[in-house]
């Protein structure tokens, strides 16, 4: 037996309706098995976030320390009159600070930290006077600082060794000078300690 499309439609369905009610009815169950991740800034706690122990005494005490965790007040004294008779003892938002010790909230808080720096490995030299000069300081590409020893009179080149064969940032009185190439660390003809790198055989 045929199918009547006539007597289907004729109850005033007509068949652009009804592919908007099966449209309709296929995003309206899309909506209700949809799954919302939220971002790591939204804020999902029931408390109100214009209603929070700083916002009370904001302009009134100059010693409020919030706590990261709690939110609570961290800097609380029971030797000052003032803690004693603030809004927030009352109410009884001070921060549990035996709990929330500075070591707990170094392990729970994580702060992003670039280092722009990172890698650097730079060589700074100094002028005394004219053809003569020390190597101030040296940055290493692991973070180490090394600074010229005033007292000894000298500058400690071990730690720059196992970098032999990189390149660094050449600074003359700060200014940069472009890159340079560590070559080798022995002695001079005087037997000093000093570092060569690429260019004219000259120790620094």
């Amino acid at each position: 037996m045929a199918f009547d499309e006539t007597r289907f439609y004729e109850k005033g369905l007509t068949r652009s309706k009804r592919q908007d009610l099966v449209e309709e009815y296929k995003e309206e169950e899309q909506r209700k098995s949809l799954k919302i991740n939220p971002g790591k800034r939204v804020n999902l706690s029931t408390g109100d976030p214009l209603n929070m122990p700083r916002h009370k005494v904001h302009g009134v005490c100059s010693a409020f320390q919030e706590c990261p965790i709690c939110y609570k007040c961290r800097s609380y004294d029971s030797s000052h009159m003032a803690c004693r008779s603030c809004v927030l003892t009352q109410e009884g938002s001070l921060c549990k600070r035996e709990l929330h010790t500075e070591q707990a909230l170094n392990m729970m808080i994580r702060r992003e930290r670039i280092d722009l720096d990172a890698g650097r490995f730079e060589v700074h030299y100094k002028h005394v006077e004219e053809n003569k000069g020390f190597i101030e300081k040296i940055k290493l590409p692991d973070g180490t600082m090394i600074r010229y020893d005033e007292a000894a009179d000298k500058i400690d080149f071990e730690p720059m060794r196992p970098f032999i064969g990189n390149q660094f940032d050449y600074f003359i009185d700060g200014v940069g000078q472009g890159k340079r190439k560590l070559t080798d660390i022995k002695p001079t003809k005087s037997g000093v300690n000093a570092i060569w790198m690429d260019g004219p055989e000259e120790p620094m």
